[in-house]
C-alpha cells in the first residue's frame, strides 16, 4: 500500500471526532503494493495483537494497530459506544 523506505514500523496519528488516536503501522519491505489489515485490540486494550501484526508483516501484509480514544495514549475519554466511530476513522485513514 505504501511505497516508502522504512524499518518495518512507523507511528501514525489520525483523528476521530476531533480526538487524536495513535497507532503503529507494520509495513512489509520493498516497493510493491501489499494487502493491509486493520487489527482491533481488546476492550480496553490489554491484548494488542502485536505478535499477529509481526507475523502478518513477515507473510507480506501491512497492518495497522491503533488505540481507541482514551486508551494507551490516544486522546479522549474511553467509552464502548465510541469504538465503532474510531474504527471507521482508522479505515478512512487507511483508505486515504
Amino acid at each position: 500500500m505504501w511505497a516508502i523506505e522504512h524499518e518495518g514500523l512507523t507511528g501514525v496519528t489520525f483523528d476521530s471526532d476531533g480526538h487524536r488516536l495513535v497507532g503503529v503501522l507494520y509495513l512489509t519491505r520493498g516497493e510493491e503494493l501489499a494487502p493491509t489489515v486493520l487489527l482491533l485490540h481488546g476492550c480496553p486494550g490489554l491484548e494488542k495483537n502485536l505478535d499477529l501484526a509481526v507475523r502478518l508483516r513477515e507473510a507480506g501484509w501491512n497492518s495497522l494497530v491503533f488505540h481507541y480514544r482514551g486508551c494507551w495514549g490516544s486522546a479522549g475519554r474511553y467509552d464502548l459506544r465510541s469504538i465503532p466511530r474510531d474504527v471507521i476513522a482508522a479505515v478512512d485513514y487507511l483508505a486515504g
